[in-house]
């Protein structure tokens, strides 16, 4: 199909560079009370990864509240959709959803590129490694 962009969503192709994180955000949804604590254990750009038991359904839009480390320019408010969810571990993902940010101004962007180029990026794991930290959880 000639001129229509393609992103295949469902895959594990990334669309822009990620880290691993530990960082705690406060997540508002639509149908909740009051903001929940979850935590971040992957940003990128493009959006965040949070584990938790009970991801929201694909689509829903939540406002996260957070403060990466590093981070000058005061605490990050920013709209995101759910485009991923795993309900169960596998593939050594973390059970959670995968956020992508909505609003993101160019600033803010510019300010998580410079973070993610100062974290470290994780060491390589031998996949026996990984199969032995897998069977231990």
């Amino acid at each position: 199909m000639r001129g229509l962009p393609y992103v295949q969503r469902q895959s594990d192709i990334r669309l822009s560079d990620r880290r691993q994180v530990d960082l705690i955000c406060d997540v508002v949804a639509r149908h909740w009370d009051a903001p929940f604590r979850h935590r971040v254990v992957d940003l990128s750009t493009k959006g965040v990864w949070l584990e938790t038991s009970f991801p929201l359904p694909l689509g829903e839009e939540v406002v996260i509240c957070m403060e990466p480390e590093g981070w000058r320019l005061g605490e990050l408010f920013v709209f995101a959709r759910v485009v991923r969810r795993h309900t169960r571990h596998r593939r050594g993902e973390p059970r959670g959803m995968g956020l992508e940010f909505l609003d993101l101004v160019p600033y803010e962007r510019e300010e998580i590129v410079h973070i993610l180029r100062r974290a470290p990026t994780p060491p390589k794991v031998h996949w026996s490694q990984l199969a032995e930290r897998l069977l231990a959880a």
